[in-house]
């Protein structure tokens, strides 16, 4: 997907105050959105969301020892 760049910027700055990866996000905001299309409830949505973004820190640390 292709942001301009200026609302990309704005996206990193604020995935760095949540402290979780650009694209945990952005599937967060997706999945939300789906989930509100189809039915699903919202914390079904979050909680993958969640569940990702911890999935995320464990591998990004795992790198950061190696």
């Amino acid at each position: 997907m292709r942001l301009p760049a200026k609302e990309f910027l704005e996206i990193e700055q604020l995935a760095g105050k949540l402290d979780i990866p650009v694209s945990a996000l952005i599937r967060g905001w997706v999945l939300a959105a789906l989930a509100e299309e189809r039915g699903t409830s919202l914390r079904d949505a979050i909680d993958r969301v969640a569940a990702e973004a911890d999935r995320l820190r464990r591998i990004a640390e795992r790198k950061d020892i190696a």
